[in-house]
């Protein structure tokens, strides 16, 4: 079993998430108090901290803390979690082709005899990766951080602020961790080709001989339209047993239940907005987007946070062929939705533990804060997205 530590890719997710410094053009330095901030508590040359550590400011008037939740935004994954063996394995066996019935074609001195043997067709997929990953732990003091607090409750609100942090932390470690199996899904997806590829916008210009553009095509009615319409039959399609949708061309069905969607909130946004009213519209419930994750990125919010990179995939992906791993580097633009079957991809083996060390000689304790699992996908099963490519 191989454990990889993704906390170099868990801070390179996270540093894409951001979308760059606002820049204040009017100089409102006189009008409005934006405070002071404290980059680092922890520096040492900062003034008017505690006597005995130099960590905390003196007391003012009134001190609040800042202890807001982080709100998880990636979309729910099929979770199992067992402690022992590996990750996953899963057996699969080809569907059985009809025959002739015999007893409608009996011949004489034909031999009926029950007693042959037909051993069954069978696949089998295993998953053996597991990821790790941990919270920078930080030391808490409490005995040494009263003389900086009138109360035990401001204390207290003080640490609840940081134990939030850890919280914050974590979610979005997890966060990160589950858009980077999308982005390995999309990957997939694109390599693969074909049906598993459903390039919108060349499928619309082709049909309409016009040459829409991504960022048209966004704010354009009848486009829109057409999308909803080609998700509809896809989705249609994959209740159906065929080998289409599924990478290894294994033959599979993905009954409506079973199916989730996720789309670039861009998208879904722009249904609501530009489909709504719109002139000669009729069947209005028709034109809805299924009931749907969304997400405001694939991967991050690139420099200026503009839709073509958050519609964009970019990595490496190792995919099976022929018996052999191979490795392909893809950019993958233009994604506004995935759907896939339900157990496709998932978590295995999730394992989320928090514990603590009591440092004897100065009264702190740490906290240590890691998770644990694995990460699959499934290429035998369906899966597709739709581009706007």
């Amino acid at each position: 079993m191989k454990v990889e530590d993704v906390s170099a890719l868990l801070n390179s997710a996270a540093s894409q998430m951001s979308d760059g410094v606002t820049l204040l053009e009017n100089d409102l330095s006189n009008a409005v108090d934006f405070g002071r901030s404290i980059q680092n508590i922890y520096a040492d040359d900062m003034r008017g901290y505690d006597l005995l550590l130099h960590k905390l400011p003196d007391q003012f008037n009134k001190i609040k803390t800042w202890a807001k939740p982080y709100i998880t935004y990636a979309p729910s994954v099929y979770m199992e979690n067992e402690t022992y063996g590996s990750i996953r394995a899963m057996y699969k066996t080809d569907y059985l082709p009809a025959v002739e019935a015999d007893m409608w074609n009996v011949q004489d001195g034909a031999d009926y005899s029950p007693d042959v043997v037909s051993l069954p067709d069978t696949r089998t997929t295993f998953w053996n990766g597991r990821f790790s990953s941990a919270v920078q732990h930080k030391t808490i003091f409490t005995e040494q951080w009263e003389s900086a607090f009138q109360t035990a409750q401001g204390l207290m609100e003080f640490v609840g602020m940081l134990e939030m942090a850890r919280q914050n932390s974590h979610g979005r470690q997890w966060d990160n961790m589950i858009m980077t199996i999308f982005q390995a899904l999309i990957n997939m997806c694109f390599e693969s080709g074909g049906m598993k590829d459903i390039q919108l916008l060349t499928e619309y210009n082709t049909k309409h001989s016009t040459s829409l553009t991504a960022a048209q095509a966004m704010e354009n009615q009848d486009f829109i339209r057409y999308a909803i319409y080609r998700m509809s039959i896809v989705r249609n399609q994959m209740r159906a047993l065929t080998s289409m949708f599924s990478r290894t061309g294994f033959l599979q069905q993905t009954p409506e239940d079973r199916q989730k969607v996720v789309y670039i909130a861009d998208f879904a946004s722009a249904a609501g907005v530009y489909l709504h009213d719109a002139p000669n519209q009729f069947n209005v419930g028709n034109l809805k987007i299924p009931n749907a994750t969304t997400v405001p990125c694939w991967q991050g919010m690139g420099t200026a946070g503009d839709l073509a990179d958050r519609m964009t995939v970019k990595g490496k992906i190792a995919l099976q062929v022929n018996g052999s791993m191979v490795t392909y580097t893809n950019t993958v633009p233009g994604v506004i939705g995935v759907v896939y079957d339900s157990v496709a991809m998932g978590i295995s083996a999730y394992k989320h533990d928090i514990t603590s060390h009591f440092i004897k000689r100065v009264h702190g304790t740490n906290y240590f804060d890691q998770m644990m699992g694995g990460f699959f996908i499934d290429p035998d099963l369906n899966s597709v997205i739709f581009r706007l490519a």
